[in-house]
């Protein structure tokens, strides 16, 4: 198993790197910019994600009563006839998304599953997955290992709100997405949002403060992470914004689709 695991990252690595442009600037937004919490900089993502590897998909099931495993579906639907034979999930953790890609993908396209912890990436490894064709690779998202032009379809699940350590940041990885893709290739972003109705924007925040937290450390045993974790939906851009943030990216044209009330949403941002 890890062995396989240490093979494709090598094969993977072994890609030529196309060197990339300095990355324009976006102005500050004072209500969105900040760096990362204390959390983070004291413990590290990666060492976050690594630790609740084994109780993840559990937790995210029960937190959302389910509808995570809908939400992927719905979105997998949108992409799954799109052309090409190449396809990216990055931030890939356990894989769901990547395998739900797999199973109903054409069968001759691969899919890289990318992440940068190594548990998350080991925890995809140990499901089933006898007919896919996933090839795990451990790399970080801001710096994806692969020549511009040559990707056909990236997939980002839930896991945008760790790129949002600032506006710029979140910017420049949307550029990284940019740069890989083929022209007329195509990003699925799944995401939290936020409503636009007040009162149910109110009542997600509140579910979100009183109860991520508690059940998470409850289940998984780690405070630190699922404070985070709880954290990051609040302070999380609407889909206005992140739509605006993947337009200065380079994507000449992004499509919002809002699921269960605009507590999540799907962005499908074409180059």
């Amino acid at each position: 198993m890890e062995i396989s695991l240490i093979l494709s990252y090598k094969i993977f690595f072994k890609l030529k790197k196309i060197a990339m442009e300095d990355l324009p600037r976006i102005k500050k937004k004072e209500e969105r910019e900040s760096t990362y919490c204390e959390l983070t900089k004291k413990h590290g993502l990666a060492d976050l994600f690594s630790r609740i590897s084994s109780t993840y998909d559990l937790i995210n099931h029960l937190l959302t009563f389910g509808l995570d495993t809908y939400w992927r579906w719905q979105a997998v639907k949108k992409v799954s006839n799109f052309e090409g034979s190449f396809w990216l999930d990055v931030c890939t953790g356990p894989g769901n998304m990547a395998r739900l890609l797999a199973r109903q993908g054409r069968k001759e396209i691969k899919i890289v599953a990318l992440d940068f912890s190594w548990p998350m990436l080991c925890a995809l490894r140990r499901k089933k997955n006898p007919k896919s064709r996933l090839l795990p690779l451990m790399a970080q998202a801001a710096s994806l290992p692969f020549k511009s032009d040559s990707i056909d379809l990236i997939t980002l699940a839930f896991a945008t709100r760790n790129l949002f350590s600032s506006s710029k940041h979140l910017l420049s990885c949307f550029q990284e997405f940019h740069r890989v893709l083929r022209p007329g290739g195509l990003y699925l972003n799944l995401e939290t949002s936020q409503p636009n109705q007040p009162f149910l924007r109110q009542v997600f925040h509140f579910y979100v403060r009183k109860l991520i937290k508690p059940i998470g450390r409850m289940i998984s045993g780690d405070e630190v992470a699922y404070s985070y974790l709880a954290n990051t939906i609040p302070r999380f851009l609407n889909q206005i914004e992140l739509k605006s943030l993947l337009i200065e990216a380079g994507f000449k044209k992004v499509d919002i689709v809002p699921l269960t009330g605009g507590i999540v949403a799907v962005h499908l941002a074409y180059k």
